[in-house]
């Protein structure tokens, strides 16, 4: 870092009875230092007094010498005194300076135009002394006074933002106002702070105990509405909106060893940029929390949360083994979060603290229709690793909305287990249904008493199922499919006299087996052998409604009564020796 072109200094000294004299002149450039004063027992402890002036047009003379851009310019006047061991000193200020900019753009837009500061402090026996000191420009002003010592003293600081937009660009146009007083008692600091602003006010008294200490303390309350946290969205980088009102009181050490805390939360229309919070966060919305810790166990006397859409409740306590919560949670609606699914869900039971960072989850839930499950096992803290056994029912009609016009009816009962990472991979066990019933009308098809068992390992399902159709006949699966990927499928089904039927067009039955080799997302195999039984054509009264010929069908190992029949309609031809032949149908 330097500062560039000519320098001029001159300094006069002159001693009188042990008393110097001496008077300063320099410039640098388009700078300006100039001061008189006296200086004593300069062999001794040496006592210098100055009054002077000092006068910069433009700061960016010195932006090397700061490493970082500057610019604007100052002009202040200053007398001062000064014991060299600091036992003593004195400085009184007064100064304007014009377009500061120090590049810190919060800063530089408090320090815009015209700028004066006025500035009284003195330190002697220890005990700094602030009188009356203020800054104040076009943008804010700022004012303070006070005393201070090691042991003891009052300090009082005050201020208002003329635009608080200039500051913060999210805020609302207007101006903000702010005070703050405080009291020192040996360690123990009193404080009692205001502020408001558009939108937002906040006031809040107590006692900070030790505030340089290794563990400081605070024992406080405050009370807090904000109109719109969209004003705070640049500060903590996300799109957040809506109205919130805090009441809080309490005692609680920095690293959070010891606390008593009770809060109190409301809040409408609040958003914090997370589409899943969001949903639950709609409306009006209410929190509190009663909680306390002295030790290792942390205790929740009550925690409670509630929205429109959800509630949650909490009590008990964390931290040494053997310590639970109880919790007690509901969502009024799934459907938010699960497209095609609607009603409630709930979920309650105890979480237990273990050794090694885990916890004992006995949960049940229940959720949509009728659907439970109770959930009971390990977990680590942190989510990586589980091991949970899973087992209820759900109704399967839950999906008919994501299949229309198709329907099902029935339950499917599943008894897992999920052990390791909470991945599909590491979840095996069974899913059963029995009885249960598929309608598809556009295919004049209803499937009833279809009983179903899979058996889920390592991201592969064994499944074996058999169906009766209404209007006769069986349908049978069984083979392996993958639940992950491409769904790689290695399935038979099996068909056993199943009567199809058109009521306007045709009535057959249907036999054999269809194979399906490869992955259902495109590229399997499907192939397999259907023999027909008794089939009927029926051609409705008004012919088929086409006006094309019927194209001509070659019969294969065609039975002799078949023949006959076509025979007798005269479909068979005749070659030139009076022999008969497949013709066109």
């Amino acid at each position: 870092p330097q500062v560039t072109g000519p320098v001029r200094v001159t300094l006069e000294a002159a001693e009188t009875d042990g008393v110097w004299k001496w008077v300063l002149d320099s410039a640098l450039d388009r700078t300006l230092l100039s001061a008189a004063g006296t200086a004593t027992a300069i062999f001794d402890t040496p006592i210098i007094a100055a009054t002077g002036r000092l006068a910069a047009d433009d700061l960016s003379d010195f932006s090397d010498l700061a490493r970082r851009r500057l610019s604007g310019s100052v002009d202040t006047r200053f007398t001062g005194d000064l014991v060299v061991d600091l036992s003593r000193a004195s400085l009184n200020l007064d100064g304007t300076a014009t377009d500061l900019n120090i590049g810190q753009s919060q800063v530089d837009a408090l320090l815009s135009g015209d700028v004066r500061a006025l500035i009284d402090v003195a330190l002697a026996d220890e005990v700094i002394t602030l009188r009356e000191s203020s800054i104040s420009g076009p943008a804010g002003q700022i004012e303070a006074d006070g005393t201070l010592s090691a042991s003891a003293g009052s300090l009082s600081v005050s201020g208002r933002i003329t635009e608080l937009s200039d500051i913060l660009a999210s805020a609302p146009s207007g101006p903000a106002i702010f005070a703050v007083t405080t009291e020192r008692s040996g360690n123990s600091w009193t404080y009692d702070l205001s502020t408001e602003a558009p939108s937002t006010r906040l006031e809040s008294s107590g006692v900070v105990n030790d505030p340089t200490g290794t563990n400081p303390s605070i024992d406080a309350m405050m009370d807090a509405s904000f109109g719109n946290l969209g004003v705070f969205s640049d500060l903590v980088g996300r799109p957040i909106s809506g109205v919130l009102e805090i009441d809080a009181a309490g005692f609680a050490r920095s690293d959070l060893s010891e606390f008593d805390v009770n809060a109190d939360l409301r809040g409408n229309t609040l958003r914090t940029g997370i589409s899943s919070v969001d949903r639950v966060l709609s409306g009006d919305v209410t929190a509190s929390v009663e909680a306390s810790r002295d030790g290792e166990a942390i205790n929740i006397g009550a925690a409670r949360f509630s929205s429109p859409l959800a509630r949650l409740e909490a009590t008990g306590a964390l931290g040494p083994i053997g310590s639970a919560v109880e919790i007690d949670g509901r969502l009024e609606n799934i459907a938010p979060f699960v497209e095609g699914f609607s009603g409630p869900a709930s979920v309650a039971g105890t979480i237990t603290q273990q050794e090694n960072q885990s916890l004992l989850l006995n949960l049940d839930a229940s959720g949509p229709g009728g659907a439970r499950a109770a959930v009971v096992g390990d977990a680590k803290a942190d989510g990586s690793a589980v091991d949970l056994d899973i087992d209820g029912l759900a109704p399967l009609g839950l999906i008919n909305p994501l299949i229309e016009p198709r329907s099902v009816a029935g339950n499917i009962a599943f008894d897992l287990r999920l052990e390791g990472a909470p991945t599909v991979q590491n979840l095996s066990g069974r899913v059963t249904s029995s009885d249960a019933r598929l309608v598809a009308p556009t295919l004049g098809l209803i499937l009833e008493e279809t009983n179903l068992n899979a058996s889920l390992n390592a991201a592969r399902a064994s499944i074996s199922a058999v169906t009766n159709v209404s209007s006769g006949g069986q349908i049978g699966i069984d083979g392996q499919l993958g639940l992950l990927g491409d769904r790689d499928a290695d399935l038979d089904i099996r068909l056993n006299q199943v009567v199809l039927i058109d009521p306007q067009l045709y009535e057959t039955e249907i036999s054999g087996v269809v194979s399906v080799d490869g992955p259902l997302a495109g590229g399997a195999l499907i192939g397999g052998n259907l023999n027909l039984g008794e089939t009927n054509i029926r051609i409705p009264s008004s012919g088929f409604g086409g006006t094309g010929a019927i194209p001509e069908v070659i019969h294969i190992n065609e039975p002799p009564p078949v023949r006959r029949t076509r025979a007798r309609a005269g479909l068979l031809e005749e070659d030139g020796n009076g022999n008969s032949a497949s013709g066109p149908v």
